[in-house]
């Protein structure tokens, strides 16, 4: 009798996919592609995990309770190969990981925090705010907690020489490319040297551990530009060591240490890529989305953005610090530092806010509110104390814990809008257990009966 072959073998119905679109990855791509993409996803097909980012998991399992990739294949097989519910980015990447290494090719998870998703393809993440200091649902961009994918190492004959080895290989759906949810192969070293016009989705993946991001206040019909973040995108990016449980640390192997030169020239090597191939595409080169930009534009967009004269300039720094570490079931207590460093005296207006986010950056309504008036002399430095309690928070809190507070200061004389936020992961308290003196000789400890347990 014949052996069934491994779940991650059986084929899924390979003649339902354009299998054009498969060739034109190359032969060499044609596995991974087809294993990676379209059996571990199902939006293009009756792949292995449906993936879900509510909080409603009521007709399936939540992905934070899933402990391994094998439940899963099971389940799936179980069903007749129908979409098993619910994955997030950890889960698509640990069943890629399993379906990868039972092929033979050498694959990795990878976590990257704090993770760009730029949808416009212009490597900025732009974030709105209104004139309360809320930041805004966007639809398009985000910056997520985290997000994981995979690499696997493989031979890139369809590049130039040096860009084989470690390939990133995303599973997660979060766009398509060419029609299809799928993301990669994209070289690493091809990502951290700014080739993005090298195949495949490489642009995408710079901008997920490289992007900028752009803060805009939204008022009265239009959006003036807040602040630019160069250095938030992309941080721990990590990997399990070997024959060990450690992380470790690979950022380097994607980007240049931040606030180098070198990042910087890679950046713009990158921006300047894809404005040369929106000229080449298949787009126009008179239409809005292909023409360049200034970098100080990013893209088309009713900029309202008042003309400054040097004494316009508010000259003063905003900084949120904790004063307590932020565990679940206790108030939130933290400061905000306001520093003038201007030799005129500054009369400031900061409005805060409080929202839960979800790990994938959407915002939640706020659920705590303040407005601060601090009044500064030439150089001078206060705190402004403030406090969320948690009976304000608790109902308000995505399973992610996650709690984003901002502050958007305005001076009288001045048309500048000064923005400070912070993200505050709330943890649970230590539980510390201590053993108090040991029973007299020949007793038995309370929890021995209870059952199992030695003898002390």
């Amino acid at each position: 009798m014949r052996s069934k072959p491994p779940l991650c073998l059986r084929p899924m119905g390979l003649a339902r996919q354009p299998a054009l679109h498969i060739l034109s990855r190359k032969r060499i791509l044609l596995i991974l592609l087809y294993m990676g993409f379209f059996q571990i996803n199902s939006n293009d097909d009756s792949g292995v995990l449906n993936g879900k980012w509510s909080e409603d998991y009521l007709d399936g399992i939540n992905p934070a309770e899933w402990t391994g990739s094998v439940a899963i294949l099971r389940q799936w097989h179980a069903t007749g190969c129908q979409p098993v519910c619910y994955g997030q980015c950890w889960v698509f990447a640990a069943i890629m990981c399993t379906v990868m290494r039972c092929l033979g090719i050498p694959t990795r998870v990878i976590t990257n925090f704090d993770s760009g998703h730029d949808t416009d393809g212009n490597l900025i993440i732009d974030e709105y705010y209104d004139n309360t200091g809320r930041i805004l649902e966007n639809k398009k961009d985000a910056v997520w907690n985290f997000h994981v994918w995979n690499e696997c190492w493989m031979a890139r004959k369809d590049l130039p020489p040096g860009y084989g080895g470690w390939q990133v290989l995303d599973a997660t759906p979060q766009e398509t490319s060419n029609g299809l949810y799928c993301c990669g192969p994209a070289s690493v070293r091809a990502i951290k040297e700014g080739e993005v016009d090298l195949n495949y989705d490489t642009a995408f993946v710079f901008s997920m551990v490289n992007a900028d991001c752009v803060s805009w206040l939204v008022h009265g019909g239009k959006e003036q530009r807040l602040h630019r973040d160069t250095n938030s995108v992309g941080n721990f990016i990590s990997t399990k060591s070997i024959q060990s449980d450690d992380r470790d640390d690979i950022t380097e192997n994607y980007k240049y240490e931040e606030g180098s030169p070198q990042e910087r020239q890679v950046f713009l090597k990158a921006l300047q890529k894809l404005k040369i191939r929106r000229f080449e595409g298949p787009y126009r080169p008179n239409s809005p989305s292909s023409k360049p930009m200034p970098l100080s534009q990013n893209r088309p967009r009713s900029l309202h953005r008042p003309s400054l004269r040097p004494s316009d300039v508010i000259q003063v720094s905003l900084k949120f610090q904790l004063l307590d570490p932020p565990n679940m079931g206790q108030d939130i207590r933290f400061v905000l530092l306001a520093l003038n460093m201007s030799l005129q005296f500054k009369d400031l207006k900061v409005s805060l806010s409080a929202q839960s986010l979800l790990h994938d950056g959407s915002p939640l309504p706020p659920f705590w509110q303040d407005t601060a008036f601090i009044t500064l002399f030439p150089e001078e430095a206060k705190t402004h104390p403030c406090q969320i309690p948690y009976s304000k928070y608790s109902q308000y809190l995505s399973t992610d814990k996650l709690i984003h507070i901002s502050a958007l200061g305005e001076e009288k004389s001045s048309p500048e809008r000064i923005l400070v936020d912070k993200i505050i992961t709330l943890t649970y308290p230590a539980i510390m257990i201590n053993v108090g003196k040991s029973p007299a000789s020949g007793l038995r400890a309370p929890w021995d009966q209870l059952g199992g347990g030695g003898t002390l």
